[in-house]
């Protein structure tokens, strides 16, 4: 479900089920979320974001939140941030990670692109940096 309050702020969200034969447990997961475009200046925008799941081995939830600057030619800047956080159902062992992440994305001539993501992450499960480089075309 997608619904535009207002020129600048957008409503989403989606629920999903899944049922299988012999498993003793459905599936359930849930998101919701809301954009403010323009916010605070022109061309940026602000997301906030939380979804969850149950299933028959886990449950658990993701807040997150993202800001990103939009630039003339297809150019953006964004920070965003957010966690993990689950349980296993079998010891009830809790486990949280979290992570921040900037990206950003450079138009170059002759419909190329060059993009990049720094990741931070600590936690439970993950500790350290993440790098992504990608030099792509557009067809």
């Amino acid at each position: 479900v997608n619904v535009r309050y207002s020129r600048n702020i957008n409503f989403n969200g989606n629920f999903g089920w899944r049922s299988r034969e012999g498993e003793g447990s459905n599936t359930y997961s849930y998101m919701g979320g809301v954009n403010f475009s323009n916010f605070l200046i022109k061309s940026m925008r602000l997301s906030t974001r939380f979804a969850g799941f149950t299933n028959y081995y886990t449950s658990g939830y993701n807040p997150s939140v993202s800001v990103t600057k939009s630039f003339r030619y297809g150019h953006y800047l964004g920070v965003s941030a957010g966690s993990y956080i689950y349980t296993l159902k079998n010891n009830s062992t809790n486990n949280i990670n979290n992570w921040l992440r900037l990206t950003g994305q450079l138009e170059l001539p002759i419909r190329m692109y060059l993009s990049g993501n720094y990741e931070y992450d600590w936690g439970d499960d993950l500790k350290g940096h993440r790098v992504l480089a990608e030099l792509g075309y557009r067809y």
